[in-house]
């Protein structure tokens, strides 16, 4: 069976979330002055205020560490179901940035964007059919054209006349 550009689309999209969010844990991680410039929060915690970095470092690597377990496995169905619901994490993080005064196009052109994308690539993934339906499905209708084909050069043979007939009016 050959994969579809669509398909192939989906787990582009499915891996550039699962890599931005490990980017992001990292960069909280190792360098969280500059994560957090790109977050859209000013002035950036100090104190004990700065375990937020920690905290968004973590969230966001076992966010990442979730969908690669699944994208791994192939479970590109559950993957639809976790990436429609790891969208609630932009949509918050924009939030916080619009309500803490931060500017409204990193809210937009990052954390919505981003959520968008996830919505769009979970929508995708819960569209698919599963690949043994779609193989069985491809090999019902091969067989099916099969037996047609079979039945049409056989029964002039035995004397039949061969007549079309959709599935529907078979019942």
């Amino acid at each position: 069976m050959t994969r579809s550009p669509l398909r192939t689309t989906t787990t582009v999209f499915a891996v550039l979330i699962t890599v931005a969010a490990a980017s992001f844990g990292i960069q909280f991680l190792v360098v969280p002055e500059y994560a957090a410039s790109g977050f859209g929060l000013t002035p950036y915690p100090t104190g004990n205020a700065a375990g937020y970095f920690m905290t968004k470092a973590g969230l966001d690597l076992a966010l990442a560490a979730g969908l690669a377990m699944l994208l791994i496995r192939r479970q590109r169905r559950t993957l639809g179901w976790v990436v429609l619901l790891d969208a609630i994490a932009p949509i918050f993080d924009g939030t916080a940035v619009i309500t803490h005064h931060g500017p409204l196009a990193t809210a937009l052109g990052v954390h919505w964007a981003t959520a968008a994308l996830m919505i769009l690539t979970a929508g995708l993934l819960l569209r698919e059919k599963p690949r043994e339906a779609a193989a069985a499905a491809d090999t019902a209708a091969g067989a099916a054209a099969a037996d047609s084909a079979h039945d049409a050069v056989t029964a002039p043979q035995r004397g039949l006349t061969v007549t079309a007939t959709s599935p529907a009016s078979v019942r």
